[in-house]
């Protein structure tokens, strides 16, 4: 029997699946081991019964009855009761009623979390009713103890306890009861790795449970085999009764097995896919984990929903769909972090680790990694521990007569175990300490680079300042005296003043240029294309040709470093004022697009052309190859003699910081 709480997935799932399917079952069974004892008394098969007063065995029998009863839902008030059946029972001296009485204190003990005071509980249980020579009472008595030693991952003494209880509830003729035990017994030996052995039981358990024709025994049977076909990466096999179990549950329409199914499915695919390279299995694995989170949400199960977001997230993940992923992994780490659940705590930090990898978030890809490391060292010695367990219950299920080999064994691993963990520890510190400087010279080293490039900015502002704008200003100086002092002429004072008008437009236009280029404020996409746009409205009033731009929409979403900006807009006024002054153009066609993973600047007009080959560089070719190499990016013009001239310029987009991912 099983105490009525509410449980998440965990590394067993299947074992918790059968727990929480068979619940009705195990509660059932338990009030059957009462009722038996009343069958009992009334055939008189109990010669100690008959020597102590009706009255005494009926209070007794009436009190353990309802001690089982309570236990799953008040195991407090289960206790008290079971108590006062063993301080009457203790009276009459009968050892049936006495083992009764211990196996309710036991099972409400268990129910209450203390395993401990269950097990001595249980086990003075056994041995009363084996003193008793009630064989069908103790079976049940040793079904309850192993769920103590299923609990505690005691695979020796749970295998003991359920080898000794088979063969007592096969007297009974009890046939659920043995489907359940040949159940557990397949399902620790699959812990154990021992897949054949485990595959041998859990089949008997399907046997039985397609003999009684009841679906309640046949759903987790078919999920604990599949479950070990899974380990054996036999998959399409373990998804074969996975699917059978999930029509079951569509079919009953009952929300419990289609979620559980569901999961199973989702991790048979997953696997598939890692270790046969199934190309559709990710998305068979996607569909049936969001199933399985959806059912799960449904029943207000918040471990396994925790849980089945992990799941969906390391899909997304490879799906590399980020946003999504991230937000479900860090609820589910937060959640499981909360309740100091290092397993699950471990998957989420290590799917975090990798998803900030991924999206080169180094700093956060770093902070969980180190999470992970921690988290995992504490996995590792209890998987140590339990390699312990697992090897000792090899060897005493099968070599009983080398358990002194074993023991010594035993002794030198633990001793080799812990020389191994000084010089992890060990090198585990040296690796911090490395990693510390390197972040620390890196981090030197960027903050140099920066102020380099902030030296050079500035230079190169104060160049742009000086010959952009300086010149504009002298010539407006130079014309502001020449028109001061030249003779009382209207004419010629008009055509000055016209042009010191047309220098200071100049200079308010390249002052804008400036500022728009300096300013982080016009990094994004869209004040990119504004930009060229603005530029393009200025130049059609002077300009003999038509001048068609085109932009990608996809540019809006991307965020431009100042660096990068700047020399999209110096390149593109380049070629527009080349354009003007020698191509003899009635068209012109610019655009500037996303492609795979570039940007891509063009420039065509349908001019005269020139030769490439004849032609000395200048007018600003050599400007704006220069210009793209500084983006590392790459330029290429192609023309000809009345071909007209194109001009491409192909940025990569590393340089470039995307505002949304994966939009």
């Amino acid at each position: 029997m099983l105490p009525n709480k509410n449980t998440y997935l965990g590394l067993n799932r299947r074992v918790i699946f059968n727990s929480i399917v068979l619940l009705k079952i195990i509660l059932q069974t338990c009030f059957c081991c009462c009722a038996f004892t009343a069958i009992a008394q009334q055939k008189n098969e109990s010669i100690e019964l008959k020597t102590h007063a009706s009255a005494f065995v009926k209070k007794i029998n009436k009190l353990t009855h309802q001690s089982m009863g309570l236990s799953a839902v008040k195991p407090d008030s289960a206790l008290i009761v079971a108590k006062l059946a063993l301080n009457i029972s203790t009276n009459t001296k009968n050892d049936t009623a006495i083992g009764d009485a211990y196996n309710a204190i036991g099972w409400s003990w268990y129910c209450l979390g203390n395993r401990d005071s269950a097990e001595y509980f249980l086990l003075q249980s056994v041995a009363y009713l084996h003193k008793a020579k009630y064989f069908v009472l103790e079976g049940r008595s040793l079904v309850n103890l192993s769920y103590v030693y299923q609990d505690g991952e005691e695979y020796v003494k749970l295998l003991n306890c359920l080898k000794k209880a088979r063969p007592l509830i096969e007297k009974s003729k009890d046939e659920s009861g043995l489907s359940l035990i040949d159940l557990t017994i397949g399902s620790t030996y699959g812990d154990m790795q021992l897949y054949e052995k485990g595959k041998k039981f859990i089949l008997s358990s399907i046997a039985i449970a397609k003999k009684l024709d009841t679906l309640q025994y046949l759903v987790p049977s078919y999920s604990a085999y599949g479950y070990l076909l899974m380990q054996q990466k036999i998959y399409d096999s373990a998804l074969y009764y996975f699917h059978i179990n999930y029509a079951i549950g569509t079919e009953d329409e009952d929300p419990e097995t289609i979620a559980y199914a569901s999961d199973n499915l989702g991790e048979a695919f997953q696997k598939k896919h890692l270790n046969n390279n199934c190309l559709n299995c990710i998305d068979s694995a996607y569909y049936y984990y969001n199933r399985a989170l959806h059912w799960f949400t449904q029943l207000n199960s918040t471990g396994n929903i925790e849980y089945e977001q992990i799941n969906v997230g390391s899909i997304l993940i490879i799906k590399k769909q980020y946003t999504q992923a991230e937000k479900l992994l860090r609820q589910a780490y937060n959640y499981f972090d909360s309740l100091q659940d290092v397993r699950y705590a471990y998957n989420a930090a290590e799917q975090l680790s990798i998803l900030y990898r991924d999206i080169s978030d180094y700093r956060q890809a770093y902070n969980f990694n180190i999470i992970t490391q921690k988290f995992k060292d504490s996995i590792a010695n209890k998987n140590r521990a339990d390699s312990i367990s697992k090897m000792f219950a090899l060897y005493e299920t099968e070599k009983r007569d080398r358990a002194i080999e074993l023991l010594n064994a035993k002794s030198k691993l633990d001793k080799e175990q812990i020389s191994k963990q000084h010089i992890v520890q060990i090198f585990s510190f040296i690796s911090i300490v490395l990693i510390i400087i390197l972040f620390v010279v890196l981090f030197n080293r960027s903050r140099i680079k920066q102020q380099l490039k902030e030296v050079k900015i500035r230079n190169q502002l104060a160049a742009d300042l000086h010959d952009e704008v300086g010149s504009s200003l002298s010539s407006i100086l130079l014309l502001s005296k020449m028109a001061a002092t030249a003779k009382h002429n209207e004419n010629n004072n008009y055509n000055m003043l016209e042009k010191i008008s047309s220098n200071t437009k100049e200079v308010i236009d390249k002052m804008g240029d400036i500022v728009w280029m300096m300013n982080p404020k016009y990094d994004e996409g869209s004040n990119v294309r504004d930009k060229l746009e603005q530029y393009v409205a200025r130049i059609k009033d002077v300009a003999l040709f038509n001048i068609h731009l085109q932009t990608d929409e996809a540019i809006d979403r991307l965020k431009f470093s100042m660096e990068v900006r700047k020399n999209i807009f110096l390149i593109f006024k380049e070629a527009i004022n080349n354009t003007l002054k020698y191509a003899d153009a009635k068209n012109i066609f610019i655009s500037l697009k996303l492609i795979e993973k570039n940007i891509e600047l063009t420039i065509k007009d349908d001019g005269k052309g020139f030769n490439i080959s004849a032609i000395t560089y200048g007018n600003g070719l050599d400007t704006m190859a220069m210009r793209a190499k500084d983006c590392k990016g790459n330029y290429e013009i192609n023309s000809a003699d009345g071909k007209g001239t194109l001009i491409k310029i192909t940025i990569p987009l590393p340089h470039i910081r995307q505002k949304t991912l994966n939009n």
